[in-house]
């Protein structure tokens, strides 16, 4: 039987997993906190053997080798203290997963694009998603050219989105509201991380009749240097909650984002909205949900 020790650590945690074993190579599938953890074992063409494993980082795998199952016990080691109270806080990405502002700005591009290059130029949008204002401008002016009027752009189709808030207002991501309510009512602390500007947030917070005050603070994309995906935005997040990157949650609805979160090591749940080509996020996400209406489904295995 392959993988003894870490088989024995888990039955003394009062983990229930399933163990698989051929040619002579283990794995172990096991769930915590609604996250699925795997060991799974390798031989190299040498002879000597390796692990794979997630115990890390939950949303991708790294490889062990020498003593691995020494490294795995010691990796399940803090897995007893991390069974219940999970997550210690909701972090909260804004555009596209909480409300359908995406769709304005690309329906804003659309309009203004001809003016400025030729064409609608909505098609941008999911190469910037998750982007604060710096990196979407140094976007444009590669993918535009350096002279690339940037402000201009931006001041005509920041009309145009306003136009279409006053018109139609901001929809709601389904399920946003009841998410909200759930974890409010549990006590589990919820962060809002945007790349959006903290006037627009603001703005988009108060039209939605979004609870401003359930957030325990928000941070935008003009208080940080460092945009989606760099991780920055989220380790700051769990520095000034105070809570280690794996006891966090961060819902994502980009590529960028779930990439910012797995890079910060916060287990990320991934409900893509209008980003379709997603496989750059594949393995980096805990879990992937059509809506929030799931994700709170699924939450309410283990905030009890």
């Amino acid at each position: 039987m392959r993988l003894a020790k870490v088989q024995s650590a888990l039955r003394e945690k009062a983990y229930s997993f399933d163990y698989e074993e051929e040619d002579g190579i283990g794995s172990i599938d096991f769930e915590d906190r609604g996250l699925e953890y795997h060991v799974w074992e390798f031989q190299d063409d040498d002879g000597s053997f390796g692990a794979e494993t997630n115990l890390m980082h939950a949303g991708h795998m790294e490889e062990l080798r020498g003593d691995y199952e020494e490294q795995l016990l010691r990796l399940l080691e803090p897995f007893e203290n991390r069974k219940t109270g999970w997550p210690s806080a909701v972090i909260f990405d804004m555009d596209g997963l909480m409300f359908q502002t995406e769709q304005q700005i690309q329906r804003a591009w659309d309009i203004v694009g001809p003016s400025f290059c030729g064409e609608p130029m909505g098609y941008h949008l999911k190469n910037t998603m998750g982007m604060n204002r710096t990196s979407r401008m140094e976007y444009f002016y590669k993918a535009c050219g350096a002279e690339f009027p940037f402000e201009k752009f931006e001041q005509c189709y920041r009309a145009e989105v306003e136009k279409m808030k006053q018109a139609e207002g901001i929809p709601v991501q389904k399920g946003l509201f009841e998410l909200m309510g759930f974890l409010h009512e549990k006590q589990v602390p919820m962060i809002l991380a945007t790349g959006s500007r903290k006037e627009s947030t603001m703005e988009n917070l108060r039209l939605t009749g979004t609870p401003r005050d359930w957030f325990s603070f928000i941070i935008t994309g003009d208080m940080v240097k460092y945009a989606k995906p760099d991780p920055y935005i989220y380790t700051l997040c769990c520095r000034r909650q105070g809570i280690l990157p794996q006891d966090g949650l961060v819902l994502e609805d980009s590529v960028n984002g779930v990439l910012a979160g797995s890079s910060a090591g916060i287990p990320t749940f991934f409900v893509p909205d209008l980003q379709k080509e997603t496989h750059k996020a594949d393995g980096l996400y805990a879990r992937k949900f059509q809506d929030l209406t799931e994700v709170e489904k699924y939450l309410r295995q283990y905030i009890l």
